[in-house]
């Protein structure tokens, strides 16, 4: 009779067997949920690279990306990532944006003394 309780299991035949497909069908959905957001994370990447010729600042790519239904945390982790592999192509894409940013600020301050000086002349 002792024998018979030793060998005997402490948990039940039937809890195992219920429990296992509910394991596997969470890890196929952890695996399937992983799987969307690497692809979405690929999709946001394209779409970066499409965008980058237009020398948009991030929030100018995270508004664009959302206007296309990628979320904004998608879009900044496909960001961060294609700085970190092309680190370089980065560091001078961000220097041109200041370029263009001072160039615009420049023509603005050219402007504004233009028509102060048209004013003096009246």
């Amino acid at each position: 009779m002792r024998e018979a309780v030793q060998e005997r299991n402490p948990i039940p035949e039937e809890f195992i067997t219920k429990n296992l497909p509910a394991q596997s069908k969470a890890t196929t959905s952890a695996r399937r949920e992983k799987t969307k957001t690497d692809a979405n994370v690929v999709k946001a990447m394209k779409k970066i690279q499409e965008l980058l010729p237009y020398f948009l600042t991030i929030p100018q790519i995270v508004s664009r990306l959302q206007q296309q239904n990628i979320p904004p945390n998608v879009t900044l982790q496909a960001y961060s990532q294609l700085e970190k592999h092309n680190a370089d192509f980065f560091k001078a894409y961000h220097l041109k944006l200041k370029i263009r940013d001072q160039v615009a600020c420049y023509n603005y301050l050219v402007l504004k003394q233009r028509e102060a000086s048209n004013r003096g002349k009246n």
